[in-house]
């Protein structure tokens, strides 16, 4: 992985007691794979990383070694700069309390971008999800009002069929009932004709009569009629033939009366159009 180094230079006085220039050098992991716990738990000491004091301790009774061997009491020139050891411990602490807070803030962020990754297809399928019920709620919500359209067309039909049916049983019952009309009208028509036929050969029959009586009347006035100048009386072939003519003439009268009569009512009927 990537690494960081860092390097601190020791006191003077540390430097000159150990035979050299010494510091601190530490190497920062940027990408650390070991968990949250063992990361505090490991420390980068100055003996472990910096090759300048590798092979070198400090021991805490107040004596320096070198390579394992002593090397004597502290001089009394060193005790002045005890103070600049303090500092250097201090800063030892604070250089491994960042690399612990840089480790555990890279963890975290590990950890956090973990979570986010997973928030992430929490949400990308919690939209789905939803995208999913609402498109579901939408086919519903169309398959009721298409549903209720077709209800409410089906009731105007209904309602339309209703109305047709009585218009249909109201009109069949006006027929029926101008055909009863029509029947007893046919009837008092025909009643009415009929008795307008009874009266009407009733006077045939006395017309002819009065005819048949004028007209044996006529002929025995022409059998008993004579000449005045020879006396004789008239022949039947004279008979036969004023008969024929007055038969002739009496034809011609009738057509002559049936003709008015037609004229007559087409007179009224064009009457009556102009009057409309």
């Amino acid at each position: 992985g990537a690494f960081t180094a860092a390097f601190r230079a020791a006191p003077a006085s540390l430097s000159k007691s150990m035979g050299g220039p010494s510091g601190l050098f530490l190497m920062i992991d940027a990408n650390p794979v070991e968990t949250q716990g063992e990361g505090r738990s490991k420390r980068n000491s100055p003996t472990r990383d910096s090759p300048k004091l590798r092979g070198h301790s400090h021991s805490f009774d107040g004596t320096y070694s070198k390579g394992g061997s002593s090397v004597g009491d502290r001089p009394e020139s060193d005790v002045e700069d005890e103070s600049d050891d303090e500092d250097y411990g201090d800063e030892v602490e604070q250089l491994a309390s960042l690399q612990q807070r840089i480790s555990d803030m890279i963890n975290e962020k590990q950890g956090l971008t973990t979570l986010n990754a997973e928030l992430q297809k929490k949400a990308v399928a919690l939209i789905a999800k939803e995208k999913a019920m609402q498109g579901q709620t939408a086919a519903a919500r169309t398959a009721a009002e298409v549903a209720s359209t077709v209800a409410e067309n089906m009731e105007v039909a209904a309602e339309q069929n209703i109305e047709k049916e009585r218009q249909y049983q109201d009109t069949l019952q006006l027929i029926v009932d101008e055909r009863h009309k029509l029947n007893k009208q046919l009837k008092e028509f025909d009643q009415l004709a009929l008795d307008l036929q009874t009266r009407l050969d009733d006077k045939e029959l006395k017309a002819n009569g009065i005819q048949n009586s004028f007209k044996q009347f006529k002929k025995e006035i022409l059998g008993k009629a004579e000449n005045s100048r020879t006396g004789h009386g008239i022949s039947a072939k004279q008979v036969q033939h004023f008969e024929a003519s007055e038969q002739k003439h009496e034809e011609d009268l009738e057509r002559v009366r049936l003709r008015n009569i037609s004229l007559r009512t087409t007179f009224r009927k064009l009457e009556r159009t102009l009057r409309a």
